[in-house]
């Protein structure tokens, strides 16, 4: 790749991830293990059906648009709007161990190391938040229905 080449991918990675981490959480994640052809279109099916983008991305350019980030290898950039594809990496990770490594995450042009990307996939996604919360409500309710049923089936008796 020539240099004129280069330093336009680099500054457009830079506006790329600039733009992208004021949305989504912007995650890194570098491939520890080669993944093989189908290992990789589950793992893309995987994010995709959640809702995460997947983009790969040479890490030389990547090094150069981000100089904090110390990554070798294959490397591959998520965009998602909360923690989903943190948790769906670690999910990949389970059924293929040590294939991939969160190694940074940035949102709003900070950059973020894996102990606090940890803490970070630790937090429910949003739509387990909201069943949790149906669930919760609809507890007392779905009691009160039952005594209401069990009172109407006494009376007929």
């Amino acid at each position: 790749m020539s240099k004129v080449k280069k330093s336009e991918s680099v500054q457009i990675l830079k506006d790329f991830l600039s733009e992208a981490s004021k949305f989504s959480l912007t995650s890194i994640i570098q491939v520890l293990k080669p993944l093989n052809s189908c290992q990789l279109a589950e793992m893309k099916f995987l994010l995709t059906e959640n809702g995460v983008l997947i983009k790969k991305v040479k890490s030389s350019i990547l090094k150069i648009a981000h100089p904090e980030l110390k990554i070798q290898g294959d490397v591959f950039i998520i965009f998602d709007k909360n923690c989903t594809g943190i948790n769906l990496i670690e999910k990949f990770n389970k059924q293929y161990p040590k294939s991939l490594s969160v190694v940074a995450a940035i949102n709003e042009n900070r950059v973020f190391d894996p102990n606090m990307i940890k803490m970070l996939g630790a937090y429910e996604s949003e739509k387990m938040i909201y069943n949790s919360l149906v669930g919760t409500l609809m507890s007392p309710i779905m009691t009160f229905m039952h005594i209401l049923k069990q009172i109407g089936e006494q009376k007929t008796c």
